[in-house]
């Protein structure tokens, strides 16, 4: 697809020459077209006196000119823009292959933007159908009107039936590999870049070079790394990045996208879209893909570019006792360090973000994180400590259970309503309530879609209370202690997962000279307190609180609901 450009300002001498093109396939894309229209476009303005705009040759590739995507999305918009703003001259030039290539929209549209190209002064010149300006128009007393016209119907009613005669196709190939007796690939839609067709075995196959690099950058992702730390890591270590996948926003809908568990969704027309389960060899389990999705949905999981990972701040889990403001990590690694290289423990501060508010200021001030970092590493790598946080969780997983049962059911009512909707429709198209009923489609779709989603949050949830406590976690903890210290980075970023997974609340407070008071809320809202010594960061003594209104829980935030549309 062809970017946007914006038409440069004009310079005065020759008239300028614009040259469009549009290819609705790679097929089209790789013939002469283009070889020809150029030299087709420089011969003519040479032998009139005109100078090709090289900087402006526009060609959208793959855009549709049936639903007007080259207009919306693509370099005809630019143009149209362009002459809206006076920046193309009256009297300059714009060459096309054939008049369908501007639009093959309703007969009216089409004509509408022709007017407004034509009415700007503007010449189209067309290879197969010739000459198109004002003046033209009144010599041939809007005869070249009738006939443009009748090249626009031609080219509409050609791109209406090859739709659908592609719809019906695409039904039917949906219909085919729904009921597991798909033997060729659907037309509609891209398949992802980590796989390719086998025409022998009838089916979609892996290729392993980019199967490898994409298992690599969501293990990369899993472990809290961030786009921009992926692509390093990476690149550093020789792995390419998989085909496609060039910026953060496309690691973004990487990650979302349900083809990674062998899915692909086809929607055709105004009918509702189909979900054609196992359609690809699977990259991840669904388990495996919910959890991807419980990592994606929670703030400050991945990290930047930090020249020190915090395992503590960025996550909206680290809070100040006195004043419930959240806390901010600062690293200062411009001063002398100590003799192993490493920072000073000085330089690496925990900061109340309070102190910054014009009003009702808060006076706990800042202390050093690595003590803390310390204290709650040694903490967490005794597996009598560990499991302590999630030993008196059963209400809270009794909870968790009932919620799940009922958005089960939910999603069941959701999906059976659909069920009967889509079984309606698939009847008559053209029914008097077909609109009613493909609206009630798209609501039910959506409600579906959020239900397995919130089931999916709830089972990770619930699993989570259970498997963070084990020996073997406590194990990792303790694996990771001496890389914390160390300020190796992936040590760190492996760390940040892990109070993820275990906290869901930690307050510190600073009101004592010589020890912090850390307030650590589990996943199960059992709230342990340390206190550690302010240099040391050992241990001074710990407690249980069975308080259920302790101020900890009563702070710790709750998940928002979004208000209804």
């Amino acid at each position: 697809m062809a970017r946007r450009k914006a038409v440069e300002e004009p310079i005065a001498g020759k008239p300028r020459l614009f040259i469009y093109g549009r290819f609705s396939s790679k097929k089209q894309a790789s013939g002469d077209s283009y070889n020809r229209q150029m030299t087709y476009a420089r011969e003519w303005a040479e032998k009139h006196g005109f100078e090709v705009d090289d900087k402006l040759t526009m060609f959208d590739h793959g855009l549709s000119a049936f639903n007007g995507d080259h207009v919306k999305k693509g370099a005809l918009g630019a143009f149209l823009i362009a002459i809206q703003k006076g920046v193309v001259r009256p009297g300059e030039v714009l060459l096309v292959e054939s008049l369908d290539r501007l639009s093959r929209a309703e007969e009216l549209d089409a004509l509408g933007q022709f007017a407004t190209i034509v009415q700007a002064g503007i010449t189209i010149i067309s290879m197969q159908d010739g000459i198109y300006n004002q003046e033209r128009i009144r010599e041939t007393q809007g005869g070249i009107l009738h006939a443009a016209l009748a090249v626009m119907t031609r080219a509409h009613n050609e791109s209406e039936r090859k739709s659908y005669l592609v719809s019906k196709a695409a039904h039917a190939a949906c219909i085919a590999w729904s009921a597991g007796k798909g033997v060729k690939p659907i037309s509609v839609g891209n398949d992802p870049s980590w796989v390719r067709w086998n025409d022998d075995l009838k089916r979609f196959e892996h290729i392993p070079d980019q199967v490898a690099s994409l298992r690599k950058l969501l293990d990369l992702y899993r472990i809290g790394n961030g786009a921009v730390r992926i692509f390093e890591r990476m690149r550093a270590t020789g792995i390419a990045l998989p085909k496609g996948v060039s910026n953060v926003a496309r690691v973004t809908r990487l990650v979302k996208h349900r083809a990674l568990v062998g899915e692909k969704t086809v929607k055709v027309g105004d009918a509702p879209a189909y979900t054609i389960p196992n359609y690809y060899p699977s990259i991840l389990t669904e388990d495996e893909f919910t959890a991807l999705q419980h990592i994606r949905k929670q703030r400050g999981r991945r990290v930047g570019k930090a020249e020190v990972i915090s395992f503590m701040t960025g996550m909206r889990l680290t809070f100040c006792a006195n004043c419930g403001s959240s806390m901010g990590n600062q690293n200062i690694m411009n001063r002398s360090r100590r003799e192993d290289g490493l920072p000073q423990d000085g330089h690496r501060r925990l900061k109340c973000s309070g102190e910054q508010k014009s009003v009702n200021r808060c006076w706990a001030g800042s202390c050093s994180i690595v003590p803390i970092e310390r204290a709650l590493m040694e903490f967490c790598s005794d597996q009598m400590n560990l499991a302590s946080l999630f030993i008196d969780g059963n209400e809270k997983a009794e909870a968790l259970g009932s919620a799940l049962t009922r958005t089960r059911q939910d999603a069941e009512k959701a999906q059976a309503a659909l069920d009967t909707f889509m079984e309606v429709g698939a009847l008559d198209s053209k029914a008097a309530g077909a609109k009613v009923i493909r609206a009630q489609i798209a609501k039910l779709s959506i409600e579906l879609e959020e239900k397995n989603a919130e089931v999916g949050h709830l089972e990770y949830e619930l699993a989570s209370l259970h498997q963070h406590s084990t020996p073997a976690v406590a194990e990792v903890w303790a694996a990771l202690r001496e890389g914390v210290r160390l300020l190796d980075n992936d040590a760190r970023t492996k760390a940040r997962q892990l109070v993820a997974d275990t906290f869901a609340r930690i307050e510190v407070g600073l009101a004592h000279d010589d020890l912090i008071e850390l307030r650590l809320v589990s996943r199960r809202d059992v709230v342990r307190v340390l206190r550690v010594d302010r240099k040391t960061g050992e241990r001074l003594d710990q407690e249980t609180v069975d308080n259920t209104q302790h101020e900890a829980l009563k702070r710790r935030p709750r998940k928002q609901v979004r208000k209804a549309a």
